[in-house]
């Protein structure tokens, strides 16, 4: 049984050799008429290179990882991982290779070494075929040194599509949940929703200031706090553009905070905080925690939405109110009237 066992070991050696002789090339386009082993025998010489580590085992795994079958290369980048710091260069060439799981396979292997570099780390979060991949380019860039680049790689993946990924990017970035899934208690509701009350916000006595850094959001400054000094801030109203206040054209951000009291707590299912018109993309937050979002770019400045504020809420209390605002184009802010719709879910 083991001169079997040897012998199935030496034929494994001498179907790479095969693949090694043909080179790449000429392997993808040789079939099994032509004498070239099955993806499953390649597979095996490859695992055996990895199990023996040969002196010559690396320019192996290189060229096995020119190999037309995905399964092929990812029993290669599995060794090469193994195989440390002198793989480096087949890993990083691996990143580019066209099966996912190559590709996270490589990615993973350079971080464990500590070997990426912002430039490859921005390529995987930009892999829209690859989630796992962006999950784990996202967790490397909030882990490297802070710099413009790694920011503005996380900026980006605050609004991927994947939640888990927007949830390290906004961790890395926010002292609040930005991640936070937003949508109208009205949204596919399965039952009928009837707005029992609605409560406008007053028009006036909100503030304003501009945050051209930005950093208003940041955990240095927190804009949104109830108990923020607002000496310096601008007293301004809702439901006119911020053009009314002497920023005529004005573009980038500009935070409002205002403050409304709430009678005490009414029978509901929930309430929604609704703005009929922000221009063009803003973040909500209520009595300091962060409500959700809208950002649907320019299109955005005159759509109405509603967040679900309900456990935000202070009943027969003053509650607080903070607003980043981003305008790109034109007049911004608050240009039209916000109120709480009061909901109740039933038949």
């Amino acid at each position: 049984m083991a001169n079997r066992t040897c012998d199935c070991l030496g034929c494994g050696w001498g179907l790479l050799g095969v693949v090694l002789i043909l080179g790449a090339g000429v392997a993808a386009q040789a079939g099994p008429e032509a004498g070239r082993p099955d993806p499953a025998q390649r597979r095996m010489a490859v695992l055996e290179i990895v199990r023996r580590k040969p002196a010559d085992g690396l320019p192996r795994l290189a060229v096995a990882m020119q190999d037309d079958n995905a399964v092929v290369r990812r029993a290669a980048v599995r060794g090469l991982r193994e195989w440390g710091a002198p793989a480096r260069g087949a890993l990083a060439a691996a990143l580019s290779d066209s099966d996912g799981v190559v590709r996270l396979t490589a990615f993973q292997a350079l971080d464990e070494q500590q070997a990426l570099t912002v430039e490859q780390i921005a390529a995987a979060c930009s892999d829209r075929e690859n989630a796992s991949l962006r999950h784990c380019a996202v967790q490397a860039a909030a882990r490297f040194p802070a710099s413009a680049e790694t920011r503005a790689l996380l900026e980006k993946a605050v609004k991927d599509e994947s939640e888990a990924v927007r949830a390290i990017a906004s961790k890395a970035l926010y002292p609040f949940p930005f991640f936070r899934k937003v949508e109208s208690i009205r949204d596919g509701a399965d039952q009928v929703v009837n707005v029992s009350t609605s409560i406008p916000l007053p028009a006036a006595g909100w503030k304003l200031k501009l945050d051209p850094q930005p950093c208003g959001h940041a955990e240095s400054e927190r804009w949104f706090d109830p108990g923020l000094d607002e000496a310096g801030w601008a007293d301004v109203e809702i439901g006119r553009f911020w053009d009314a206040f002497g920023l005529e054209r004005r573009t980038g951000i500009g935070w409002y905070r205002g403050r409304f009291k709430l009678p005490a707590r009414p029978l509901l299912s929930a309430v929604e905080l609704c703005f009929e018109a922000v221009d063009e993309s803003a973040w909500v937050w209520v009595n300091g925690e962060y409500a959700g979002q809208h950002d649907l770019g320019q299109a955005g400045w005159k759509t109405p939405f509603c967040l679900d504020v309900t456990p935000f809420l202070r009943w027969a209390a003053e509650n607080h109110i903070a607003v980043r605002v981003l305008n790109t184009a034109e007049a911004g802010g608050i240009w039209k009237p916000v109120r709480l719709d009061v909901i109740k879910v039933g038949r």
